[in-house]
């Protein structure tokens, strides 16, 4: 269930509800850039390379992919990625494998609105020329020039974080450098760095030790060397690294969906708790309108949740959809030791009011207001629960629209909590904290755009009053002016907690007459017990023999 605040605050430079999150189809396409990245050279073989590019959909939902071919052709294309949201511009890479030696191949990265039908938008075409086929039988007794030989041996010393991974290498008399690729997928993903070996010598012992890797892992090597000559990709090996326990339990993640919050007509704010429980955990929200969410399921790119043992809070605001629209969402969480899905909580999106328009304050005294609609920033916030119990933890989100056609520069929101109330976490990355007071640099806002944040709170036991008062302010520069807007919402506490209720019933007994006939009792009672006792003990000092 969604809960909404009692008295909602519209702030503004801006007119135009929250609804404006929505973006315009017909700018899907303008809003999703996509670029192709130079293949490196050294991911090149006879017969694989990596592609990689670079999308950047901070508005939208994404698929991405890469197409490719021999001599020219886009004839083939890789699977096709999630790229997610609110993130700015990520790179993403996928390998090609079964291709021919020593041939050119053209490739190109795309993206495509996911919940649109807008066309597809393209990278740069670029190309890459696979290597010859060097490979050379690692048994081969041969001294002439060659592409080195490369004999992959099995990894040894594996405790929970490291290993040492073991190959032989013959540089067949050229100067050559080696290195090992190593992952946990048989993707590999990760690259030692390049070193040197022996041209002279007839095969060299080469070894590096992997660290920072995650225990009870399986993990994939292989070495590689390469000379003027070629390069030589060694066979691949699997190990798997110690489980630690050191009194601490690593198992799949802890993950639990909460209420969506800020929901509008367009738009809501996902929100989930995850538990890492020792082993690096990665972090995505799903949402269907299928209620068994078996059909039609999308997802947002994964962030990490760390590693710990403690609960990590993650929001994920959510665009482009349909009014009146019901949508079933989970938070889903991910490790080494396995993959775990929330429960599945639903919203339903509704038309909200349009909201009061304030005029930019201060203006220039040359500013002259533009004539169009919507010159304003909105500014509105939310509980997801609004009357909650002290010692409880609660969200609150607020959400900022710039309404108007200028860009708000070097935006920085404030939020200044009540003393009754412990900061725990937020879905922004860079959170500055004095006391009570949180600051978010926002940046510059551009025209037209909109974003939230979002905070996770715990209330006190002591928290003794019925409303707790929250005060939010975003500041900004226009054409040198600078502008402040406020925000207050009121948190009503539905009970006291069981340390204040004591105190205040200890309070009330103690004004009560009964009571302070009983206290006078007792002082007098301790006051004869005093003055007998020093008596005795003064008697007993003048005569030690009594």
């Amino acid at each position: 269930m969604t809960y909404t605040l009692k008295n909602r605050f519209f702030i503004s430079l801006l007119a135009p509800t929250l609804v404006s999150m929505a973006l315009l189809s017909t700018a899907y396409a303008a809003e999703i850039t996509v670029a192709t990245r130079n293949v490196d050279g050294d991911t090149i073989s006879s017969n694989s390379a990596l592609l990689e590019g670079i999308v950047d959909a901070t508005s939208y939902s994404a698929d991405v992919w890469f197409e490719y071919g021999a001599n020219g052709s886009l004839d083939k294309s890789t699977q096709k990625q999630k790229a997610g949201l609110n993130f700015g511009a990520v790179s993403f890479s996928n390998p090609v494998y079964n291709l021919e030696p020593n041939t050119a191949y053209s490739f190109r990265a795309a993206a495509q609105n996911t919940n649109t039908n807008s066309s597809p938008i393209y990278g740069e075409t670029l190309n890459f020329t696979t290597n010859s086929n060097q490979i050379i039988n690692s048994n081969s007794n041969s001294n002439s020039s060659a592409a080195p030989e490369v004999k992959t041996n099995p990894a040894y010393s594996m405790d929970g974080n490291s290993a040492i991974l073991d190959a032989y290498i013959k540089s067949n008399g050229s100067n050559t450098v080696a290195w090992f690729e190593y992952g946990t997928t048989d993707g590999l993903g990760n690259k030692t760095e390049e070193r040197y070996v022996s041209v002279a010598e007839y095969q060299t012992d080469f070894q590096h030790k992997a660290t920072d890797l995650m225990p009870n892992t399986f993990y994939y090597f292989r070495a590689a060397a390469r000379n003027n000559y070629g390069a030589t990709y060694g066979n691949n090996y699997v190990f798997r690294t110690e489980n630690l326990s050191n009194g601490m339990t690593f198992a799949q993640p802890t993950a639990s969906t909460t209420s969506a919050i800020l929901v509008r007509e367009t738009s809501a704010l996902l929100n989930g708790n995850i538990i890492p429980n020792n082993a690096e955990t990665s972090v995505w929200f799903e949402w269907s309108e299928n209620p068994e969410m078996t059909i039609g399921l999308n997802r947002n790119a994964s962030q990490s949740a760390g590693s710990g043992d403690n609960e990590v809070y993650a929001a994920y605001s959510l665009p482009n959809l349909t009014l009146n629209k019901t949508y079933y969402f989970r938070v889903v969480a991910q490790n080494s030791y396995g993959t775990t899905k929330g429960n599945v909580n639903k919203f339903t999106t509704v038309k909200t009011a349009t909201p009061i328009q304030i005029p930019i304050s201060p203006a220039p005294a040359n500013y002259v207001q533009p004539q169009s609609s919507g010159k304003s920033l909105i500014l509105e916030a939310e509980f997801d629960n609004n009357n909650p119990s002290a010692g409880t933890k609660t969200i609150y989100a607020i959400s900022y629209t710039n309404k108007t056609n200028l860009i708000l520069k070097d935006a920085i929101l404030k939020i200044t909590l009540p003393n009754e109330i412990d900061y725990m976490a937020s879905s922004f990355v860079n959170v500055g904290q004095d006391g009570n007071v949180l600051t978010f640099k926002l940046g510059d806002i551009a025209s037209k755009k909109s974003g939230i944040v979002s905070i996770k709170i715990k209330i006190t036991d002591l928290a003794r009053a019925q409303n707790l008062k929250f005060n939010a302010e975003i500041s900004y520069s226009n054409n040198g002016i600078i502008g402040k807007e406020t925000l207050m919402n009121e948190l009503q506490i539905s009970e006291y907690s069981l340390t204040a209720s004591v105190l205040e019933t200890l309070g009330s007994l103690f004004s009560n007459l009964f009571v302070d006939f009983i206290l006078g009792l007792l002082i007098g009672v301790g006051a004869y017990h005093y003055y007998v006792i020093s008596k005795k003990g003064k008697a007993d000092t003048e005569d030690p023999l009594k």
